[in-house]
């Protein structure tokens, strides 16, 4: 994270000179924040309010729906809604993700394919959450609340400490690419029809950044989108078929 503080830094100060395109998508981010700012975002997955369920509800759901009693804690999350679970009786932790109501039921099922590839196609350096099914067996569920239904999904949680949250001086560097060489292997053999898709957050998605640096007001900021994707164009455009690629989860 520290180094995309300073790249995004130095976007902002003008020293474009220094970032080639492998920092291309942050110009992507870049237009999408501010926009945000603007009010002027545009896709209803991310304008569309999350769900807002108590933490009581919550609860009576998990032991309604997985027979689990659970304490329970909120945690971060921008466009859903997610949960941490404690069972005492047991001595395990979850997760539970409460799904924007607008989301894809296919792109649901395609995260949730994932998940399961990763347990069939074990890796020494990579840990994924196990799905745990609900007590009619279903790999998540459907309740209707306010005339609104939400879909529901329960994993295992995995103790460890975030990249973000780890001194620079701490990070090996060696285990993150073992981490990112396994993961891009073991998604080689994935394959589902709806993870290729049009996003705006795909960081090869040139033509969003083409038809949409023209709404900013503010000249400095459309320069540099405008000299981000000549630099794509330049540099990365003439060598895709060089390039391998896999399906990876875009945040930083």
């Amino acid at each position: 994270m520290f180094y995309f503080v300073t790249v995004l830094t130095e976007i902002e100060s003008r020293n474009w000179s220094n970032f080639a395109p492998i920092n291309y998508g942050l110009v992507l981010y870049y237009l999408i924040v501010d926009k945000l700012n603007y009010g002027a975002f545009i896709m209803d997955i991310f304008s569309s309010k999350p769900p807002d369920f108590g933490l009581s509800e919550i609860k009576n759901i998990v032991y309604k729906k997985f027979g689990l009693e659970v304490e329970v804690k909120i945690l971060d999350s921008d466009r859903d809604q997610n949960f941490y679970l404690y069972d005492k009786k047991d001595n395990n932790q979850f997760v539970l993700k409460i799904f924007n109501p607008v989301e894809s039921l296919d792109i649901i099922n395609m995260q949730t394919n994932v998940l399961e590839h990763f347990q069939v196609n074990g890796s020494r350096t990579i840990r994924t959450p196990k799905i745990i099914k609900a007590l009619d067996g279903q790999k998540f569920i459907c309740i209707k609340r306010n005339n609104q239904k939400y879909i529901l999904r329960l994993v295992s949680y995995i103790i460890g400490d975030q990249l973000k949250d780890i001194k620079q001086k701490d990070i090996s560097y060696f285990r993150i690419g073992s981490f990112i060489g396994d993961f891009a292997s073991i998604m080689q053999s994935f394959s589902d029809k709806y993870y290729d898709r049009v996003f705006p957050w795909d960081i090869s998605n040139i033509d969003f950044l083409h038809d949409n640096h023209s709404l900013f007001s503010d000249q400095n900021k459309e320069n540099i989108i405008i000299h981000f994707t000549n630099e794509y164009e330049k540099n990365v455009d003439p060598n895709k078929q060089f390039l391998r690629k896999s399906i990876i989860h875009n945040d930083c």
